[in-house]
């Protein structure tokens, strides 16, 4: 949620793209369509907004982060490995970007999930966890919530658990 109440809703399960609503839910406008080039996405996931108000949209199945104005204008993309599969987003009180990967699931091992934290530039400050169901590892990790003390939970949807961790920063 916004400042003045708006929000945004990532439309990706049946639809391919982002809406924003006023703070009395009324829709105001939406962009995206399916496919891989800019502004297009397969299965828009997570979405967070940084201070600045450039809104990050989990791209999911594109396996990349997207960032647009707060009118939906593309800005840049990310890709890159460190990045994964990204599901679950959000920006922390500290201005990094956490990222629930959650990998992409094939059909025999070797799986990949996890937890990854970035700059604002993307690049790179810490990665967390593996693929499997112990303590630290993710079976397909699926959102995370940042809590006020500093937190991280993230949801692990086929390891059906949440788990907590504490990361003081960079």
């Amino acid at each position: 949620m916004l400042a003045d109440g708006s929000f945004y809703v990532s439309d990706g399960y049946i639809n391919s793209r982002v809406l924003t609503f006023s703070a009395e839910g009324k829709f105001l406008f939406q962009w995206g369509v399916k496919g891989g080039g800019p502004g297009e996405f397969v299965v828009p996931h997570g979405i967070t907004v940084d201070a600045s108000g450039r809104v990050y949209v989990a791209d999911r199945q594109n396996d990349r982060l997207q960032v647009f104005t707060p009118d939906g204008k593309f800005i840049t993309q990310w890709k890159q490995a460190a990045l994964g599969r990204p599901y679950g987003i959000r920006i922390g009180r500290d201005g990094l970007l956490y990222v629930a990967d959650g990998g992409e699931q094939p059909a025999a091992p070797p799986h990949r999930s996890g937890l990854a934290v970035f700059d604002l530039e993307g690049k790179l400050v810490a990665k967390f966890g593996r693929w499997g169901n112990h303590d630290g590892q993710f079976m397909m990790a699926h959102d995370i919530a940042l809590s006020a003390t500093g937190d991280i939970d993230v949801g692990d949807i086929n390891g059906q658990r949440v788990q907590k961790f504490q990361w003081s920063g960079r």
